[in-house]
């Protein structure tokens, strides 16, 4: 399996790389992805299901990726094109960083205890966001080994 780096991203050796290219193709058949787009090294696709972040969590999980974690402009902005074509909003793995952050006005604001999860929409903006909710399911996938 791929190792993590600080930043998040995950590092594979060659070897793994056909087998998680596998992966993604047998999760893209069993629910066939519909939006594309790439930022960076970052491939962010969708099967056009909805479902909390549990659902979102462990659908990207067994598809070989995770829950978007845009860490540039251009990273978000193709996660932002994937749900522009589908007018929704997605779960994001929001972070504070120095180098990139898309925060709306007024957020990350918590401030009545039951937003423990962070969303974007087709506007890019990030916002706090409850757990239970439902959303576009969305994957990042990173393919640089």
């Amino acid at each position: 399996m791929g190792t993590q780096s600080k930043s998040g991203a995950m590092s594979f050796p060659k070897q793994d790389f056909s087998r998680r290219i596998y992966k993604t193709t047998e999760y893209l058949c069993l629910f066939p992805a519909r939006s594309f787009a790439s930022g960076s090294e970052k491939l962010y696709t969708t099967n056009n299901q909805e479902g909390n972040f549990e659902v979102a969590n462990t659908t990207c999980i067994q598809a070989g990726g995770h829950i978007p974690s845009p860490k540039k402009e251009g990273e978000n902005k193709a996660l932002q094109s994937v749900l522009e074509r589908r007018n929704k909003s997605a779960f994001i793995l929001g972070h504070n960083s120095a180098d990139f952050a898309n925060w709306a006005p007024g957020e990350p604001n918590n401030s009545d205890g039951t937003k423990n999860c962070g969303e974007t929409d087709k506007d890019g903006k990030w916002r706090a966001a409850s757990c239970e909710e439902k959303h576009l399911i969305v994957c990042e996938f990173s393919f640089v080994p």
